[in-house]
């Protein structure tokens, strides 16, 4: 607020005339102590000046003679005021680790001084769909065949919980046709495989590659329809939120 920073006792009688002795604005602080008797001419977004215990509205005062302001009403202690730590406190746990970050999260860390947060970034997810009567919607359905659903409900469900669905198609059952989608699943931490099969075709959805490297490395898992989720691994990674360089740091492994 715009007015003057004063004592509370030297206004406890209105009108009261002050002593105008300094002026203080947003990143201009006075470096004085206010005495009985004055005031100190405030600006919204100052640092309150030493010995002032109370702000009075411009609205609420009338300048006078040589340097001096009459205050017509009363402002008690602490009025229009904001103590120093009222939006955290040393030693406060602000933001946990886990959670997903916001646009709020960022400009809470950005007032706390802090311009680099470690994060991990969006856990990539391969889709793959498989069987020969898998079809897509408004593709011509024959006798026999189905349409592909689970796909797009496994993309949607990976996006809504923070993820990044990446679609590879839909793979026909031969080793051929596996092999060629799930090669372009290089870079994400999981695949997801949807479809009902038998033994022979899950032997063929392991055999991803001739080498070792080629291989995703993962484990089964065993449910029902004998599907398969292979996992690979993430990095930690450090965002930038403010002007200043980053510093040194090793990147973290996640998962393996």
């Amino acid at each position: 607020m715009d007015g003057y920073a004063v004592r509370s006792a030297d206004i406890a009688c209105v009108p009261a005339t002050l002593r105008v002795v300094a002026q203080s604005a947003a990143g201009h602080p006075v470096d004085i102590r206010i005495e009985p008797g004055e005031a100190v001419r405030i600006f919204t977004g100052a640092l309150v000046p030493a010995g002032a215990d109370t702000i009075v509205l411009q609205e609420d005062t009338q300048t006078g003679p040589e340097q001096t302001v009459t205050v017509c009403a009363f402002s008690p202690v602490d009025r229009h005021i904001r103590p120093a730590g009222l939006d955290f406190k040393v030693g406060e746990a602000l933001l946990r680790a886990g959670r997903c970050l916001t646009f709020r999260d960022i400009a809470l860390a950005a007032a706390m001084n802090v311009s680099w947060l470690p994060v991990v970034r969006r856990p990539q997810v391969a889709i793959l769909s498989t069987g020969d009567e898998i079809r897509l919607p408004g593709e011509t359905i024959g006798p026999g065949d189905l349409i592909g659903s689970n796909g797009f409900a496994l993309s949607a469900f990976v996006e809504s919980h923070g993820g990044v669905a990446i679609d590879l198609g839909i793979a026909r059952d031969e080793r051929a046709s596996l092999r060629t989608l799930v090669s372009a699943v290089r870079g994400a931490e999981l695949l997801l495989t949807s479809g009902g099969v038998s033994a022979r075709l899950l032997e063929g959805r392991g055999a991803t590659g001739k080498t070792a490297d080629e291989r995703i490395p993962g484990w089964r898992a065993g449910d029902r329809s004998a599907r398969q989720s292979r996992l690979g691994h993430g990095r930690c990674h450090s965002v930038r939120i403010a002007g200043v360089e980053r510093p040194a740091r090793a990147t973290s492994r996640i998962g393996s």
